[in-house]
């Protein structure tokens, strides 16, 4: 049996995951989209990645197909990757919508932070002059 059989092919629907991260963390932030992405409701397509100007973030967007629902596939996605350190943001859109549909803030230890303790990472608007 086909893969295409198996998981109804014509029911899968585009998504992409935007992931924002710190540069060294993207090793092992893939790793977990590529262990994450396994089944028969969920098919990883691709990752792009591109770089800050300055460097200091990476941003992955992660290509997707899923089956069934959806929503609740990519929220427990968001909600793993959200654990991780180094992460800054997640966001979840359908593939032909530039808006998130879901924006979980990270609220996570991260050992680089001077305290160690959790702090909430937003990118914040540029102030208006």
């Amino acid at each position: 049996m086909s893969l295409g059989r198996r998981i109804g092919i014509g029911s899968l629907q585009p998504y992409r995951l935007n992931i924002t991260c710190k540069p060294k963390n993207e090793p092992h932030i893939r790793a977990l989209i590529v262990n994450d992405t396994t089944g028969t409701d969920i098919i990883l397509r691709g990752v792009d990645t591109t770089r800050t100007d300055d460097g200091a973030e990476t941003e992955l967007t992660v290509h997707l197909l899923l089956n069934g629902n959806a929503a609740v596939h990519l929220e427990q996605l968001v909600a793993r990757l959200s654990l991780e350190p180094g992460i800054h943001a997640v966001h979840w859109h359908t593939a032909d919508d530039p808006s998130p549909l879901s924006v979980t803030p990270v609220l996570a230890a991260d050992p680089t932070e001077p305290d160690g303790q959790p702090s909430e990472r937003r990118r914040e608007p540029a102030p208006s002059p």
